[in-house]
């Protein structure tokens, strides 16, 4: 009896092994991934066989996406980009510059907060732009309001918080003649061209850092070209007179914002 209990107990070790190298190869079948995150693109199907080297599927982070934005040398001047040097550690950053996303999906509009982490490491030999990376923790978290997830591949427009201009004057861009000039109103009651240096503009107003002083009254009237010297009779406007003379007058097109897509978050 002792040789048939023995191979029967080499059969049972056998067939014990055999079950884990089985349940090995079931475990196999199923390919995890080390993070949270989302297919984007599957190349295999169910009872396929693979290969070492064959690429499965490409997958993507959920715990944050990234953005890059392009910012033209002059855009650089007024926004705080987080930089990385040579001698600098690695670790926890504070956030960077605030940004804010929005999208228009039919006809509603909607927004994701994020911030600037970084800028690429170099400058667009095509456009001499420099693309800075902003950050959108949970693109894919349930917002209470109903707001849709922030996917990869949507198209955002960018409004990027600036630094604090101190000193200056905020004027409509309206009043900024051909040669970055202005009309003022004298001390005498003529018209006086001025040179003004313009730091910043948009579609409505335009940010003068010099050649405007205090008290200084500025024409908002459209008038001709050789004014200068002329005798007028000045009126002060208010804040909300002039706004409804912007309302009343016939709109000018608006300039269109910048748009970057999401790109694949990191984990």
């Amino acid at each position: 009896r002792k040789p048939q209990m023995a191979g029967a107990r080499a059969a049972v070790t056998s067939a014990q092994a055999r079950l884990a190298q089985a349940n090995l190869s079931l475990e196999r079948t199923k390919i995890l991934a080390p993070y949270a995150g989302r297919v984007l693109e599957r190349n295999i199907d169910i009872g396929q066989f693979v290969s070492p080297g064959n690429i499965l599927a490409r997958i993507y982070a959920v715990d944050f996406v990234e953005i890059r934005l392009p910012l033209t040398n002059r855009q650089l001047e007024f926004v705080t980009i987080p930089e990385v040097y040579r001698d600098d550690t690695l670790g926890i950053r504070a956030p960077g510059t605030p940004v804010r996303l929005t999208a228009k999906i039919g006809s509603k509009t909607y927004a994701w907060q994020g911030h600037i982490v970084r800028a690429e490491g170099s400058i667009d030999t095509q456009s001499r732009q420099v693309f800075v990376i902003a950050q959108v923790d949970d693109p894919y978290g349930k917002d209470p309001s109903g707001r849709p997830p922030l996917k990869v591949g949507q198209f955002v427009e960018a409004e990027i918080e600036g630094i604090q201009l101190n000193d200056v004057a905020v004027v409509p861009r309206s009043a900024l003649r051909a040669g970055g000039e202005v009309l003022v109103v004298n001390e005498q009651s003529k018209l006086e061209s001025r040179r003004v240096d313009v730091l910043w503009s948009d579609a409505q107003n335009v940010v003068v850092g010099s050649g405007l002083d205090a008290g200084d009254r500025l024409v908002l009237t459209p008038v001709g070209t050789g004014m200068d010297g002329v005798e007028v009779k000045a009126r002060n406007v208010t804040r909300d007179e002039r706004s409804r003379d912007t309302e009343s007058e016939s709109p000018r097109p608006r300039e269109s914002g910048r748009r970057a897509s999401a790109s694949e978050g990191t984990s």
